[in-house]
Formats: structure tokens, sequence, C-alpha cells
């Protein structure tokens, strides 16, 4: 890579991440996204278990299922799995994914019925019926699932596009008493053994952020940017509101006494004791945070080091595939100056990184 390129001018205003940009690729998306480890089910099936005596493993609901990746590993555990996404090219995605005898990331699940059927709606549910999952095309905040029916219910790398309070309470109205709630989130890998090549990765991301949201890719200048300098017209205040909810490490997820017990569980992982680690680019960027909603028998522990988060030998092409997964209407080409600056303190080498993550377990009353 030439070290003199210069940087590509900012651009206008894009359509920010989001599975229905043009460019979206699913297996780029697969390939550099992090693997849910096993050890992460564990914790989640091991504290529903806990929580009451009469907790079944029946029925789970995966919502924002996104590609299936959790409603998989789900399906291995419990009786039946609804998925609900609100986008409806990305559940025919997931339901293909689904239909095979196992997942790209190793997991087997049940095939769908391959007893041919009539290509009609009333063909569909018959196929879908004898599966172990059904698929709703709803959004978080809206659910056609009965009141007081699910077990156990997920929702990864989704609830900053809620509306979180009306996500939480259609939540607490589809669980079981004693039923589980398992909210988690990551962030772009922070990469460990090399401080210059996280500088200009952090600055990336940054750079993308205020591209993509603001439609300036000025990294230098002012923090305060918000809601009141979005483009007009453009609709990203949706992006803006997600970015804000992003940064601020899940702590403006709150969980009303009414509905949710106390000693909610709020595990952070390689964030190094950085509540706000997940948004190292919304953060920067000036989307500016939500308020705390954390409640005072919250119960918060730190998990640093954790392997099963952690890729080691990491090179440029993998960190490029990282940044494109995040950012599909940008290219690698766009910011020419920064990619060569990293690859300079890459030295020709590897570097190990690290997925910080946060995971919210709760109980319903």
């Amino acid at each position: 890579m030439d070290s003199q390129t210069t940087n590509a001018a900012p651009r206008a205003f894009q359509e920010p991440p989001d599975i229905q940009h043009p460019n979206w690729d699913w297996a780029n998306y697969i390939k550099y996204r992090p693997v849910y480890p096993d050890s992460l089910f564990n914790a989640i099936y091991n504290y529903h278990a806990a929580a009451s005596p009469d907790n079944k493993f029946m029925a789970a609901h995966d919502v924002g299922a996104g590609l299936g990746n959790v409603s998989a590993r789900l399906a291995e555990r419990f009786a039946h799995v609804v998925l609900s996404e609100p986008n409806r090219e990305f559940l025919n995605v997931t339901r293909g994914r689904l239909s095979s005898s196992s997942c790209s990331n190793g997991s087997t699940v049940p095939a769908l019925a391959t007893t041919e059927v009539e290509d009609t709606e009333e063909g569909k549910r018959k196929q879908e019926a004898q599966s172990k999952f059904t698929y709703l095309a709803e959004s978080a905040e809206h659910s056609s699932v009965a009141s007081d029916s699910i077990d156990l219910m997920t929702i990864a790398e989704a609830i900053h596009w809620t509306d979180i309070p009306a996500a939480i309470a259609e939540f607490a109205r589809q669980l079981k008493s004693g039923g589980t709630l398992c909210v988690l989130q990551y962030g772009p890998v922070w990469i460990m053994d090399n401080a210059e090549a996280h500088r200009v990765w952090q600055e990336l991301f940054c750079h993308a952020v205020k591209e993509l949201f603001f439609g300036k890719g000025d990294v230098t200048g002012s923090q305060g940017d918000g809601l009141e300098n979005a483009l007009p017209g453009t609709g990203n205040e949706r992006y803006i509101l997600a970015g804000r909810r992003f940064a601020t490490g899940l702590d403006n997820v709150g969980f009303p006494p009414s509905h949710w017990e106390d000693g909610v569980v709020r595990v952070f992982t390689n964030t190094r004791g950085n509540l706000r680690r997940l948004g190292i680019a919304t953060s920067a960027a000036g989307l500016g945070e939500e308020e705390d909603a954390v409640r005072a028998t919250d119960q918060r522990s730190f998990i640093e080091g954790d392997p099963d988060w952690m890729v080691k030998e990491c090179d440029l092409a993998w960190l490029q595939g990282v940044y494109v997964s995040f950012f599909p209407g940008l290219r690698v080409e766009d910011d020419l100056e920064r990619w060569a600056q990293l690859e300079r303190a890459l030295g020709g080498g590897t570097v190990t990184a690290a997925w910080p993550s946060v995971r919210i377990l709760a109980t319903r009353r």
C-alpha cells in the first residue's frame, strides 16, 4: 500500500450499516463477526436453571435473530425456538440457513422437512410446523407471541435498534414467571498487543461513523455532533440514536422492579474495566450516550482476557474484513491513508484482537 496516498474526499451521507444496504455481504458478515462460544450458552443455561426450580427448556424466543446463529444454538437445548426479525429479507436468509443440516459455525440444527409442499402460504406453514422453528417478521416492541409462553428470550447485537423500554416491557409480557432474558452486545475488536495499531484502528472506526452519520469524516474537529447536526432529510436520526445506545455499554437497559427480579447480572468481558468500551467509535464520534438505567441491586462483574472472545494472529486483511462487516457502505479505498498507517503499525505482522462484550441476565417476576 502506498504510504503517500491521500485520503479520499468526504462523501455525502450514505445509508449506515444495515441489512437493507445494497452492499450488504452475508458471507463477509459471517466470516468476520465473532462466533458465540459454548461458554456463553453454558452461562445462560446455568443462570436459567438456577433462577427457578420450575424453569423449563421448552420454548425460546430469539429476538432480532439476524442470521440465526443464536437460534441454532438454542435449538440444541429447547424443544421449540421462535425467531423474530423485522426485516423480511433478513428473515428469508435466516430461514434458508436453518433449513440446512448445519450452520457455518458448526452448530447442528434440525432441518426443515424435505417433503415437497406447495409454494403457498399454507404450504409454508405446514413445512414450518414440522420444524423446531417459527419465523415471525415482527419487531422487538410488538410481537404476536402469546403472553406467559416463553421460557427464555435472547436479543443479541440488536437492542440498540429498539425502543428499549418498550422492548423490555414486551419481553416481560412474553416470559413466564421465573423466565430468563439475555441481552448481549459486542463492540468492534480491541487490538491488544499493539498500541499504535489500535490507535489507528479506533481512528478508522471514528472516521467511518462520522462520515456515515454526518457526511464528514473529520475526526479531529468538534466532538459535539448529535441529532441537531444530522443531515436534514436523510432519516439518519435513527442511526445516531442507535449509536448513542450502543456507546452506553447496555447501562441504558433498565429492568423495572414491577416485572423483574432484583439482582440483574451484568457481565463485561474484555472491556478492561471500561463500561463504555463497546462504543470506541461512537463515543469518540460525539454521538453522546443515554441515561444510566442500572438499579442499585444489579450485579456487575468483569472478565478480562477471555480466550473465547479473542482472535489470534489477525493480519491486515482480517481487520479490513471486520471493518467492512460493520460499514458495508464504505470501502477500504475510501480511507487509504489511515489503512496505510495501520499497515505500517502492523509491520507485516499479526496482532491479537479481543471482542469486548456485555451480557445481561434478568429474571421475570
